[in-house]
C-alpha cells in the first residue's frame, strides 16, 4: 500500500462492487507518512500482524500435535520428562535462531540451510535500515543509531536504553520520537519501567527508563553476528550443539519479550528498593491477572532458583502479587507460590 496508497482510497468502490474480497498489506514503516492525504474507506478491518510464535512455528513444519502437548502440561503443570524437555529445547532454540518471519520460516523448511535463512534475515534488516533513511528530519539517523545498537544494548548487564552507548553526552528525551517511530513501526517492542507494582501501575511508569527489544529474536541473532561470517550453518550448529557461546540472557529476554506481545500485554518491567540494600531490585516482566501482578524473572543460567530480586518483589509487594514465574532453560516444576516455566511454554502465559 505505501508503493500506490491512492489504491487504498479506490478500493472502497471495488469493495461495493461486492464480486470480489480484498487482502491490502503494508509496511508500517513508510505506511502513515504516505496516506496523509488518503481517505481511509470505512469498510476497511485491519489486522496487526506478528512474527510467528512457537506453535506457529511448529505447524510450519506440519507438527500439529506438539503445542496441544504442551498446552495440557502447563495447565495440569506436569513436567515434560528429561528426554521430551531435551528435545523441545532443541526445536525452541532452532526457533529461537530462525526467528518468526515468515519468509525466514519458508526459507528454513524448503531448504534447511542456516545461510539462507541468515540471507533472508539480513535483507529483512537491510530494509529496515532503509527505511529509516526516508524520515525527512534527524529522526531517521538516531533511529538507525538505535536499531544498530540494540544487540550491545540487550548484552549489558542492565538492558535499559543507554543514550551514552549510542552518542557521549546525548540525553534519553533526544530519542523519544525515534523510539516512538520504531515502535510505531514495529521494528522493536518497548518495555516500560513500573516501580509501582498494582491495578493502576500504568500511573507509576517512568517515561525515562524503559528497554527495548527487537521484535523478533532470529533478527536479533542476525544483528548480533558479524556480517563477514563465511558460513553461518556452521555457527548455527555449533550453538545448537551447546558448542558455542552466546548471550543467552539477551535472547530468553528477548523472545519472552515478542511472545508476550504476540498476545497483546503491555511490556513492563519493575525497578524498586528495599532497605536492606543500596542498589534497585529489578523484576523483567510483569503481568496482571484476576486483579493480581504476577512477576515474571527470565533465568539462562544453570541454577534457576537463585531468584533474590523476585523474593524481595513477592515480600514487598505481596498484598497485590498471585504467584510467579521463573522463565527457564529446564523442565515445569513447582514450588509454593512460583512456578518454573520453560521458555517454549512462554506462549501460553
Amino acid at each position: 500500500m505505501q508503493a500506490f496508497p491512492i489504491v487504498r482510497q479506490l478500493i472502497k468502490h471495488l469493495v461495493k462492487d461486492g464480486r470480489y474480497s480484498y487482502i491490502e498489506t503494508g509496511s508500517l514503516i513508510s505506511l502513515k507518512q504516505n496516506v496523509e492525504d488518503i481517505l481511509i474507506p470505512s469498510e476497511e478491518m485491519r489486522i496487526q500482524m506478528h512474527p510467528m510464535d512457537f506453535e506457529e512455528f511448529l505447524w510450519a513444519q506440519g507438527d500439529a500435535s506438539t503445542a496441544d502437548l504442551l498446552r495440557e502440561s502447563f495447565e495440569s503443570l506436569t513436567p515434560m520428562g528429561s528426554s521430551i524437555h531435551k528435545h523441545l529445547m532443541q526445536k525452541y532454540t532452532t526457533y529461537m535462531l530462525v526467528g518468526g518471519m515468515p519468509q525466514a520460516v519458508e526459507t528454513f523448511i524448503d531448504s534447511n540451510n542456516f545461510d539462507e535463512v541468515e540471507a533472508v534475515k539480513r535483507t529483512i534488516l537491510s530494509i529496515y535500515r532503509d527505511d529509516t533513511g526516508k524520515i525527512k528530519s534527524d529522526r531517521g539517523s538516531k533511529s538507525r543509531r538505535i536499531l544498530d545498537h540494540i544487540p550491545a544494548l540487550l548484552s549489558r548487564h542492565d538492558k535499559s536504553f543507554s543514550p551514552s552507548q549510542l552518542r557521549k553526552g546525548s540525553k534519553t528525551r533526544e530519542y523519544f520520537e525515534s523510539v516512538t517511530w520504531l515502535a510505531e513501526s514495529k521494528m522493536v517492542n518497548v518495555c516500560h519501567c513500573a516501580s509501582d507494582p498494582g491495578l493502576a501501575m500504568g500511573l507509576s511508569i517512568d517515561e525515562h527508563s524503559f528497554k527495548l527489544y527487537m521484535l523478533d529474536t532470529g533478527l536479533l541473532v542476525s544483528g548480533s553476528f558479524l556480517s563477514n561470517t563465511d558460513t553461518y550453518s556452521e555457527l548455527y550448529d555449533r550453538v545448537l550443539k551447546g558448542n558455542l557461546s552466546m548471550n543467552k540472557g539477551m535472547l530468553l529476554e528477548n523472545i519472552v519479550a515478542q511472545e508476550l506481545t504476540v498476545r497483546n500485554h503491555e511490556l513492563l518491567f519493575c525497578r524498586f528498593w528495599v532497605k536492606e540494600t543500596k542498589n534497585p531490585q529489578e523484576i523483567d516482566f510483569m503481568l496482571v491477572k484476576d486483579g493480581k501482578v504476577i512477576p515474571l524473572e527470565v533465568k539462562s543460567g544453570a541454577d534457576s532458583t537463585r531468584h533474590v530480586s523476585l523474593d524481595r518483589f513477592m515480600d514487598k509487594f505481596r498484598t497485590v502479587t498471585g504467584g510467579a514465574y521463573v522463565i527457564h532453560t529446564k523442565d515445569l516444576r513447582v514450588d509454593g507460590d512460583i512456578v518454573y516455566l520453560p521458555v517454549y511454554m512462554t506462549m501460553f502465559l
